[in-house]
């Protein structure tokens, strides 16, 4: 009687658990994505359905330099093009991108992102437009 009730019990945590786990990937995040926008530093943007910023997170440790930033304490909400055009401003302030001539391979800004393709390719096009007219305004001389 009691092996029963512990295998009744263990069997209800296990479905519980396995509730719980895909209620995390349910709703309205799975239909968000994740853009990652790379120099040196390397910074992952956890985009909702509508593209705009749920979280951040730094890839490598140039990348915590950038999101530690104060400019970062408010990028939730944020469009998936501001999160992008903020990530090419904290980098110019902190050195990673270089003004004037650059060589081959200096101020190259890679996007990636996940989802459905040509959701991702219409983001990436807005993401690479939006970039390149910051730094144009800014000065910087980017290839994304």
């Amino acid at each position: 009687m009691k092996k029963k009730i512990a295998i009744m019990c263990s069997a209800l945590m296990l479905v519980t658990g396995m509730s719980a786990f895909t209620g995390c990937f349910g709703g309205a995040e799975a239909e968000g994505k994740v853009m990652n926008v790379a120099l040196n530093p390397e910074v992952e943007f956890v985009l909702d359905k509508d593209n705009k910023v749920v979280s951040v997170n730094a890839i490598n440790e140039e990348g915590n330099l950038i999101i530690s930033a104060e400019a970062f304490e408010n990028v939730e909400g944020k469009t998936a093009e501001e999160a992008a055009e903020l990530f090419v401003q904290v980098s110019k302030e902190n050195g990673f991108l270089f003004e004037g001539n650059v060589k081959s391979g200096e101020n190259e800004i890679k996007v990636s992102l996940s989802g459905d393709k040509k959701a991702a390719e219409e983001l990436y096009n807005d993401v690479k437009a939006s970039i390149n007219e910051y730094a144009t305004e800014i000065g910087i001389t980017a290839t994304v």
